[in-house]
């Protein structure tokens, strides 16, 4: 069985082709756009394995759940910055349906900006906020100029899988982290392996010191009262 058909993700209440999974820690994915506004725009989410599982509302994510979603986005766009040699970008989630969120299901939106796609360039978030991310969404409100058309079918997969595997390799060359849960873990213990022992050895150390002095004191308190006496 593969890697796709052992497990489901859930994007709100849509499935998640594994294909467009490039990023991912214990919690956390970095998934391709379908209905991207601007080239390079990805989406950070929380995992989610069942339909609606995930958090819809950001203030209901535990505190580490929400530094692990931020240092993942961070992760992301120093990778894009570092691979497409851009420097600005629009960070942005809407916070529920009346705030714009298409999908119930905390999304954060990472959108590169090279200058000109929006005039006034804030006016980015107005197509955000209209543009249905999900699957049976479109993203018609961009300017036609900069739209990229939605990537639907066994054909739009494919290019979303491209796309994918070439974010993937960012990650693998520059040791950014996100190339996979299991692997990471064993590049943090192999990383720290050493370092914990020595010190735990040096701990043990300055314990066995301690405990010795304490009871030389003590011995030497004793020798002290009985010469007085």
């Amino acid at each position: 069985m593969s890697e796709s058909e052992s497990r489901k993700l859930y994007f709100g209440k849509f499935p998640i082709d594994q294909r467009q999974v490039f990023y991912e820690t214990e919690n956390i994915i970095g998934i391709v756009n379908i209905s991207p506004i601007l080239p390079d725009h990805v989406l950070v989410i929380p995992k989610s394995t069942s339909p609606m599982g995930a958090k819809d509302k950001f203030y209901d994510m535990t505190p580490e759940l929400v530094s692990e979603l931020y240092l993942a986005v961070h992760t992301i766009q120093r990778a894009i910055k570092d691979n497409r040699k851009i420097t600005d970008f629009n960070i942005a989630m809407q916070d529920g349906r009346s705030a714009g969120q298409s999908v119930p299901h905390v999304h954060v939106h990472i959108l590169p900006r090279t200058g000109g796609e929006f005039t006034p360039p804030d006016k980015v978030h107005a197509s955000i906020q209209d543009a249905k991310m999900g699957p049976d969404g479109d993203n018609s409100s961009a300017a036609d100029s900069i739209r990229i058309p939605r990537r639907v079918g066994e054909e739009g997969m494919k290019i979303m899988a491209a796309e994918a595997d070439e974010y993937r390799g960012w990650f693998m060359e520059s040791k950014l982290g996100g190339g996979g849960i299991t692997n990471k873990i064993e590049e943090i213990k192999e990383k720290y392996a050493d370092k914990l022992m020595k010190s735990v050895k040096e701990y043990k150390k300055g314990g066995k010191k301690t405990r010795k002095a304490k009871n030389n004191k003590k011995k030497g308190k004793r020798t002290r009262s009985s010469n007085r006496k």
